[in-house]
């Protein structure tokens, strides 16, 4: 998450120019958490229409009913604040 002065709101880096907003255009993945020791990983792709996309994969196997949770990959210093 990345604080502003609405609060805080989902966010995912993609590059060091963009930064997907899940509170503008996302799925069910934004409710997904972040950790600095994660068990998932994100990485973009080019879906068939053009448009790049984050996928969500599993760094290791994941019990049945244990959270899910990956680096957001953002630093608050860029939003004024220290993490």
């Amino acid at each position: 998450m990345a604080a502003s002065r609405f609060g805080l709101f989902p966010t995912c880096r993609i590059d060091d120019h963009r930064v997907a907003d899940a509170t503008v255009w996302g799925g069910i993945a934004r409710y997904i958490n972040h950790s600095c020791a994660p068990n998932c990983f994100t990485e973009k792709f080019k879906g068939p229409d053009g448009v790049w996309r984050m996928g969500i994969y599993a760094l290791r196997d994941i019990d049945l009913g244990e959270e899910l949770h990956y680096d957001y990959m953002v630093s608050l210093r860029a939003f004024g604040n220290v993490a």
